[in-house]
């Protein structure tokens, strides 16, 4: 189970990396990534799950390294 779990860890890292080069490359990737930043915050004052907020903040964090 525990190999799973972190199988699963792995896929969404990659996931996340290929999502942020195609936001990347986009001609419009800064109105893109204030809608990510805008949808982090909606999801923070509606209470969602902590893994739908931390990966937004994760693929902003992705997208800034790029």
């Amino acid at each position: 189970m525990e190999d799973e779990i972190e199988e699963l860890g792995d896929r969404i890292d990659g996931l996340r990396l290929i999502l942020s080069v195609l936001i990347a490359e986009m001609p419009n990737r800064y109105e893109v990534i204030h809608k990510l930043q805008k949808a982090e915050a909606a999801a923070r004052q509606r209470n969602l799950p902590t893994g739908v907020i931390q990966e937004l903040a994760d693929l902003r964090a992705s997208l800034d390294v790029l």
